[in-house]
């Protein structure tokens, strides 16, 4: 899969689900090719359209630095409010 091909099918399933980040990022998990740069494009561009509180909460419960994350992110969204 080329470059080209990456980021054209993260835009299109960004766009296809664009208001539902656990049913885009699965969707580019489930595509084909290079799955894991997919997911991570359509991720970052879901969580900018949708913000971080629309990730599912057991998601982000099984992350092993989550108090340390969400003080990052509470703090770079402090940051562009600016």
């Amino acid at each position: 899969m080329s470059g080209w091909e990456t980021v054209a099918g993260a835009h299109a399933i960004a766009y296809v689900f664009a208001d539902d980040p656990e049913r885009a990022i699965a969707a580019a998990a489930a595509s084909g090719g290079d799955t894991d740069t997919i997911a991570g494009i359509v991720g970052a561009i879901v969580g900018a359209h949708c913000g971080y509180h629309a990730i599912p909460a057991r998601w982000v419960n099984g992350l092993g630095n989550r108090v340390q994350i969400g003080a990052t992110i509470e703090s770079c969204i402090e940051a562009c409010r600016l």
